[in-house]
């Protein structure tokens, strides 16, 4: 959504280049959602039918980017019909708190991809406050492996908003499973790579044999596709060191 232009006089700007503040307070012009003009105060005249914003004390800095967040973890245990409606509330709140700390965008590192594209598709039409939202959509990982600790979803509401995790066991699965998750306008991919529970006795779990992960960053980057890779324990890194990948979570 384009917002209307906007003058913010007289307030301090941070120069993230510099790391610093600019010595004098500044004019900033925004026009059609975009700075225009970043001037030392009273330099230049603006329209008088800008919406004019006071920054007198004030500091403008560019927006927070959360590299991983899980904003639309709001379940509830057990799950069920209810909780969707529930959920969507929180999350309301979830956005709106982050946009309000100076988080302009986030990536939310797995999240049902139908519920998730409503929230980003409420923000684009300017009918919530929240920033731009990035996400892989469903985890890829195979049956019975990492977030193994996740109760299944009542299928009425899978229906509605999309899995948490999407199953995937050998190279067909992984093409029909990433093509889904193109269509569903997903920005990457996010993998599985845990062996271990996250529990005391760091029990084991079935991961992904490293053909197979090959396939999925081969078939991924066909699509246009980064792959984001998840893993929790030390002993990962040995794989992990084999692997191409994009980015990797939890390091």
């Amino acid at each position: 959504m384009i917002g209307p232009n906007i003058l913010f006089k007289n307030i301090q700007v941070f120069d993230s280049r510099a790391g610093s503040l600019l010595e004098t307070p500044q004019d900033v012009w925004v026009e059609e959602g975009l700075i225009r003009s970043v001037a030392p105060s009273g330099r230049y005249e603006f329209p008088e039918t800008a919406q004019t914003i006071n920054g007198k004390g004030n500091t403008l800095f560019p927006g927070f980017i959360d590299a991983h967040c899980h904003i639309t973890a709001v379940y509830k245990d057990p799950p069920d019909r209810k909780m969707i409606f529930w959920a969507s509330r929180q999350v309301e709140k979830n956005l709106a708190a982050a946009l309000r700390s100076g988080f302009t965008t986030v990536r939310d590192m797995m999240a049902p991809i139908k519920f998730i594209n409503w929230f980003r598709d409420r923000i684009r039409k300017g009918k919530i406050l929240g920033p731009q939202i990035l996400t892989p959509g469903p985890f890829l990982t195979p049956p019975q492996g990492y977030p193994d600790f996740l109760p299944p979803i009542h299928p009425l509401v899978a229906f509605l908003s999309g899995e948490l995790r999407c199953f995937v066991s050998n190279r067909q699965e992984v093409e029909r499973a990433l093509r889904r998750l193109k269509r569903h306008g997903v920005d990457f991919v996010k993998v599985a790579l845990a062996h271990r529970r996250c529990d005391d006795a760091a029990t084991p779990i079935p991961y992904f044999p490293l053909d197979l992960y090959h396939e999925i960053y081969e078939s991924a980057h066909r699509m246009d596709l980064k792959v984001a890779m998840h893993h929790g324990w030390v002993e990962d890194f040995a794989s992990i060191s084999q692997l191409p990948l994009d980015s990797l979570e939890h390091l």
